[in-house]
């Protein structure tokens, strides 16, 4: 009906470590402050002097034409570099 349950199968059983979780949690924590030092953290001042090195290259510029959206992209110069969908012609206008 029900067996008994023998010294050995104890004796063999894996022991749980109750101070393995405590470890866990301290090389967790130890892993997290390495993360943060580590972390480069940016000026406020030197946050908006990315920004304004872009726009002074290339300048950009979106048109809705026709019921389509244009992308124009420029040079330092104005001049116009390419555009999105490129300008199509009519049919019936030869080039």
């Amino acid at each position: 009906m029900i067996n008994s349950i023998g010294e050995n199968t104890f004796r063999t059983a894996a022991k749980a470590d109750p101070l393995l979780a405590v470890h866990d949690r301290q090389a967790i924590r130890q892993k997290t402050q390495v993360a943060r030092q580590d972390r480069p953290i940016e000026n406020a001042d030197t946050s908006g002097k990315a920004r304004s090195q872009d726009t002074q290259g290339e300048q950009t510029n979106y048109l809705f034409e026709d019921k389509t959206l244009v992308f124009e992209k420029y040079n330092k110069d104005g001049d116009l570099i390419m555009r999105v969908p490129p300008s199509h012609k009519p049919v019936d206008e030869r080039i």
